[in-house]
Formats: structure tokens, C-alpha cells, sequence
């Protein structure tokens, strides 16, 4: 008798404690002010709604910026290169 009033305890307030609501809308990286952070030159990287990514850099010296090898291999220039 006493396991039955335990188990008839637990089951209910299990169900009751799970949560009912989510907020999908909660994006709390989005930059929806346009802000840059305190101390920071760059807000990079930027990712817009679509998914595209942005990437700034500050070399005012630079002749050529490339990526690492990994999943993209590509080199930013100031010509464009097919």
C-alpha cells in the first residue's frame, strides 16, 4: 500500500514538472542593435538571418588573407579569382 501512494505521488509530479513552454525565438548571440562589443575593433564573426557568414579583418598592411586547410580552402584577395 505504501509503494502504491508513492507511485501515485511520483507519476503526477513528474508530469507536472516538465516544461510545457519553449521560447524558439530566443537568440540571445543576434547582434539586433548593431552594437560592437566594448574594446573591440571587429565584430567578427558576423552571421545574418540567412546563415551567411562574415568575416572582418584589420590589416591595413595585408597583401593577402588566407584560410587554414580544413573544410574551406580558399584565399581572400583583392581580386576576385574563379
Amino acid at each position: 500500500m505504501k509503494h502504491v501512494f508513492w507511485v501515485l505521488f511520483l507519476i503526477p509530479t513528474l508530469l507536472i514538472a516538465q516544461q510545457a513552454n519553449v521560447n524558439l525565438d530566443y537568440n540571445p548571440h543576434k547582434n539586433r542593435e548593431n552594437l560592437t562589443p566594448f574594446s573591440a575593433p571587429l565584430n567578427s564573426p558576423d552571421v545574418d538571418d540567412q546563415g551567411m557568414v562574415t568575416f572582418q579583418l584589420k590589416a591595413p598592411n595585408a597583401k593577402e588573407v588566407s584560410l587554414a586547410p580544413g573544410a574551406i580552402t580558399t584565399s581572400l584577395d583583392k581580386e576576385s579569382k574563379p
